[in-house]
């Protein structure tokens, strides 16, 4: 009996190993950038720096580039994107159908 149990130990454990090394069949979120606000102004603000670095009016100009730099990198170190920014795409079945 007690053999049994062991074995019977034994055997759900070699399961539950083996489902916890399958790989997921689940899908992914994707990000769809147009869709969200603050990668919008980023891209914005990209092409104005770009714009503005062309033309320097002084010292006064490159002061101010310089600040619009440092804030442009701290609006883009943390992204806030609204849900409906995402899409759930799911996962391609990995199995064969049999005809």
């Amino acid at each position: 009996m007690i053999r049994k149990l062991i074995a019977g130990a034994v055997g759900a454990g070699a399961t539950m190993v083996m489902m916890a090394t399958t790989p997921a069949l689940a899908g992914k979120w994707v990000l769809n950038p147009r869709a969200c606000p603050d990668l919008v102004e980023d891209r914005l603000d990209r092409i104005e720096d770009r714009r503005d670095a062309r033309v320097t009016r002084g010292p006064l100009d490159r002061i101010e580039d310089r600040l619009d730099a440092r804030e442009n990198r701290r609006d883009r170190a943390v992204p806030v994107c609204p849900a409906r920014a995402f899409a759930y795409k799911p996962g391609r079945p990995r199995w064969r159908r049999i005809r």
